[in-house]
C-alpha cells in the first residue's frame, strides 16, 4: 500500500493495461505555485504540483481521466448534466464559487459553494444519490466534488489504488443518476 498519488496512478495503469501519458496541467482547486509577478499568465511550479501524469480509462460506460500530482489523484467523469457548477467539501477557485447556506442532508459541517441560486441547486443537494455518493466518498478534509455541466470532478487523497477505483466507480454511478435525475 502507497500512499504516492503517482505510484497509485501507475498500479491503477497497470492494473487496467494502460500506461501513464504526459500532463502538464496547473489547477487551481489544488496547486498552490505562485504566479511570476512580472508575467502574470506564467506559473513558477512548485515540485510536485503541477499534475504531470494523466490516465484515460473506461468504467462503466464512462470516459475517466485520471490525474496525478505530489498531493492529489483528480477523478474526472465526464457527462453530459443538467446543472450548474457547485462544489462541495471545498471551494472552486476556477470559477470563483460562493458559500451557500444549503446543506446537504446527513453532513451539516460540509461546505456547499455555488454561483446559482439556491432554490435550483437545493433540488441536487437533497437528491439520493448524491447523498449516498458522498457517504460512499467519506470525503477527507482535503478531498472535495465537483459537479459541473460536463461532468463530475474529485479531488481525493487516498492511499491505495483499491480506495481510489472505489471512489471512480462510485462517481461513474453517481454521474448515470444524476443524468436522470436532473433531466
Amino acid at each position: 500500500m502507497t500512499t504516492d498519488p503517482i505510484a497509485i496512478l501507475k498500479d491503477i495503469g497497470k492494473q487496467a493495461g494502460k500506461r501513464l501519458a504526459r500532463a502538464n496541467l496547473f489547477d487551481a482547486n489544488v496547486c498552490t505555485s505562485p504566479r511570476n509577478p512580472d508575467r502574470p499568465w506564467e506559473v513558477l511550479a512548485l515540485p510536485g504540483d503541477i499534475f504531470r501524469h494523466k490516465l484515460n480509462i473506461p468504467v462503466e460506460g464512462h470516459k475517466v481521466t485520471l490525474l496525478a500530482n505530489g498531493d492529489f489523484v483528480v477523478v474526472q467523469v465526464t457527462a453530459d448534466l443538467d446543472v450548474d457548477v457547485c462544489s462541495i467539501n471545498r471551494q472552486d477557485k476556477v470559477f470563483h464559487l460562493e458559500q451557500s447556506f444549503l446543506r446537504i442532508p446527513g453532513f451539516p459541517s460540509m461546505p456547499v459553494f455555488s454561483r446559482q441560486s439556491d432554490t435550483d441547486l437545493n433540488q441536487l443537494l437533497t437528491c439520493a444519490p448524491l447523498v449516498q455518493a458522498l457517504h460512499a466518498f467519506q470525503l477527507t478534509e482535503n478531498e472535495s466534488l465537483h459537479i459541473y455541466r460536463n461532468g463530475l470532478v474529485l479531488y481525493l487523497q487516498r492511499d491505495s489504488k483499491d480506495k481510489v477505483m472505489s471512489a471512480v466507480q462510485v462517481a461513474c454511478r453517481l454521474t448515470k443518476q444524476l443524468q436522470t435525475v436532473t433531466r
